[in-house]
């Protein structure tokens, strides 16, 4: 009997999930997950966004071309059983999401991330069985720590989510970790760190900010220094064949790295340096009636620009091939 990961959530913690999610492509490798960006719309600008601030991803996706829940569920039923992850922009700003939740009978969520800034009745709207895995995003730009303890505790009433704070590591945010690790650990919520990557902007952390964060990443990023970040090292990856990000419109590439290269101006010089073009990302639309997922790994030499290509797609690396 396969193991369902999404049945365990409901009675592990998001700290024992973000445990074992180094493992989740040994323990299940050869299922469907699908990053959904319901949303590219957000009630925040931050800073480091990649989507939002520096590249308005909402431009392109825009909100009339959002589909129904009914569309979308008609469209992800097409698809083998998967694992989802739903992300944005502020996926709740997406006025069905709560329908589409609780319309998501084949496939499992694995999880939401969200800024938890809509109203306490849009969460309400989900049905109460489904024990969703919440990641908090905590960006000080915007919100204190006291008040996002408040939103935090507001949720928690409704009995319906596990919750993990997820805090970029910024330089404004790295000194301030020890800090913000004790206070949520003193209020029962797991903070996760996650390293501030970006190819567009040259920055690397002092050796000092590399010690402190040495001692609070969790064990899938447990190196400030990524290799496959920068490196060009081909590799054989599952992404489009076991691994999928689709947009709010219904277009899917193969990654979320993918979608960065495919609309990023400014990676053409990386993407000639190793002869691809953006296209290849590119798979169709979901609601396509002749979409297909690849029937095989993928050969890629392109730097994996994000964190949850790392945790879903299933990489080897080519060492001995040019």
């Amino acid at each position: 009997m396969p193991i369902n990961i999404v049945a365990l959530q409901r009675y592990l913690p998001a700290a024992v999930k973000n445990i074992l999610k180094p493992y989740y492509r040994k323990l299940f490798p050869s299922q469907l997950c699908v990053m959904l960006w319901v949303t590219f719309r957000c009630n925040y600008r931050c800073s480091y966004c990649p989507y939002v601030t520096r590249s308005d991803y909402s431009k392109i996706y825009k909100k009339e071309n959002e589909p129904t829940s009914e569309a979308w569920l008609q469209a992800l039923n097409k698809l083998p059983q998967a694992n989802i992850y739903i992300a944005g922009g502020e996926p709740f700003l997406y006025s069905g999401l709560p329908e589409l939740i609780n319309g998501l009978k084949k496939h499992r969520i694995l999880g939401i991330v969200t800024n938890a800034t809509v109203r306490k009745n849009v969460y309400g709207r989900i049905i109460k069985n489904k024990k969703i895995n919440l990641t908090l995003s905590f960006h000080r730009e915007f919100v204190t720590e006291d008040q996002f303890l408040d939103k935090i505790k507001e949720l928690r009433k409704t009995g319906l989510f596990h919750f993990n704070v997820n805090l970029v590591a910024t330089r404004e945010n790295v000194m301030m970790i020890p800090k913000f690790k004790k206070f949520f650990a003193d209020n029962n919520v797991s903070l996760r760190i996650e390293p501030f990557r970006d190819l567009d902007v040259k920055f690397e952390y002092t050796p000092e900010e590399k010690e402190i964060l040495s001692r609070y990443l969790a064990p899938d990023r447990n190196s400030v220094d990524i290799a496959n970040f920068n490196s060009c090292m081909p590799k054989e990856c599952s992404a489009g064949q076991n691994y999928i990000s689709i947009m709010p419109d219904g277009t899917v590439f193969r990654c979320v790295g993918g979608s960065e290269y495919f609309h990023n101006p400014s990676k053409k010089e990386l993407l000639d340096s190793v002869g691809c073009d953006p296209g290849f990302f590119l798979m169709g639309n979901i609601f396509d009636p002749n979409f297909r997922l690849d029937k095989s790994s993928v050969y890629c030499r392109l730097p994996c620009t994000a964190g949850c290509d790392w945790d879903m797609a299933k990489i080897k690396w080519l060492k001995n091939k040019k």
